[in-house]
């Protein structure tokens, strides 16, 4: 699965238009739906840092270096409560 598949799957399931997550991270639409079709080779790694925080997975999982999208907030909490 490619970073744009990643990022259209777990918006799907978040229920989040193209446009709410544009809006949230500071981007265009079109760079959504550029990103999300593999339009869009390079993405800055802020962008790659928001788009995690508002989908509540990290950047890992979208970037393909983890196979399963963890919400990120539970991950913190938990370790949090491990120290």
């Amino acid at each position: 699965m490619t970073f744009g598949e990643r990022v259209h799957l777990i918006r799907r399931r978040q229920k989040m238009t193209q446009q709410a997550l544009a809006d949230a991270i500071g981007v265009s639409k079109a760079t959504i739906f550029r990103i999300e079709k593999g339009d869009f080779g390079d993405v800055k790694g802020q962008t790659v840092a928001r788009m995690a925080k508002v989908l509540n997975v990290s950047a890992d999982y979208l970037l393909g270096l983890k196979p399963n999208p963890e919400p990120l907030y539970e991950v913190v909490e938990e370790n949090l409560r491990r120290k």
